[in-house]
């Protein structure tokens, strides 16, 4: 399968200050982006994420090392015919309207599109009843909407998205990562760069973890990321009948008020503790795989920056 976007040894080094002091933005970080997926850029403030972003879509030429965009260099023009791009920090004019917005973000672009078009597009973001009020006007929640809908113009199958849910409430954040997941089920391949825990966990399927201007882990969120090799953890009630002598394979478990949890390698030695629990008249809660917290595996690639 081709890669959406492939990053191979990339290095940004400015020169800052007086004495033209090197600074290493980037140190040969390299990933891929497959086609069809979501995939989150996670990092700290400062680690990099938005000068990576700005190599991947050209608006700024590496040191060293290549990005390209479907095969293609992103130093070429070609590679953003088929890209929609939302900075981190967007500016809009204020006495457009949403239509007229999208109409003028539709020039720049040189896309030929009819007002249908763009409410079509409008309510795929849930902005069509308000595609006639001035983006003065505009919520934070809504003014990430009508910038996403701006990638959308044209048809790009990849779209780039730096920090899209920075700063937004709850509900905000809510309607941002369903548009996302549908845009994914639309066949688009999203990249998305975020410091937020919570919404990686929730639609990514890959993920890339920068530091220092470095790439500390990169690869598939479920698989890699949080289970543990065949490893469960079960909830029991009713355990005050619950004698450990009688148990006849190791396993740790501790007890809260008038619960108690194992957590056990293997399926089968799940399945004896399950037996076991139930001839002392104990209730299984939940059995599930044990996972890791996203937070705690961050903090293990990335220390305490």
């Amino acid at each position: 399968m081709i890669n959406a976007i492939t990053v191979n040894n990339l290095t940004k080094i400015y020169t800052v200050g007086f004495w033209q002091k090197k600074f290493h933005a980037l140190q040969e970080i390299s990933f891929c982006v497959p086609q069809g997926s979501i995939f989150g850029f996670l990092g700290a403030n400062g680690a990099g994420k938005s000068t990576a972003i700005k190599c991947i879509i050209g608006l700024i030429s590496p040191t060293n090392g290549t990005t390209q965009i479907f095969n293609i260099s992103s130093s070429s023009k070609e590679s953003r015919r088929c890209l929609g791009f939302l900075p981190e920090h967007p500016r809009y004019y204020e006495f457009l309207t949403a239509i007229e917005f999208l109409e003028l973000m539709a020039r720049f672009k040189n896309v030929k599109i009819s007002e249908n078009k763009i409410l079509e597009i409008l309510d795929m973001v849930k902005l069509s009843k308000v595609s006639d009020r001035y983006l003065g006007g505009f919520s934070k929640g809504m003014l990430q909407r009508i910038g996403i809908a701006q990638t959308l113009l044209g048809d790009p199958k990849l779209l780039i998205l730096d920090e899209p849910l920075s700063g937004l409430d709850p509900i905000g954040r809510k309607m941002i990562l369903d548009l996302l997941l549908q845009l994914k089920k639309d066949g688009k391949t999203i990249f998305f760069s975020t410091h937020i825990l919570h919404d990686i966990e929730r639609i990514c399927d890959e993920i890339a973890i920068l530091a220092q201007g470095k790439v500390q882990f990169c690869g598939s969120l479920h698989n890699r990321v949080f289970a543990h090799d065949d490893c469960y953890q079960l909830c029991f009630e009713n355990v005050e009948n619950f004698d450990e002598s009688h148990l006849q394979i190791h396993a740790v478990f501790h007890r809260e008020e008038r619960q108690m949890i194992f957590e056990i390698e293997g399926y089968e030695n799940a399945k004896h503790i399950i037996e076991k629990m139930e001839s002392f008249k104990a209730r299984l809660l939940s059995f599930h795989p044990k996972k890791n917290p996203l937070e705690d595996f961050l903090l293990q690639h990335i220390g305490h920056e």
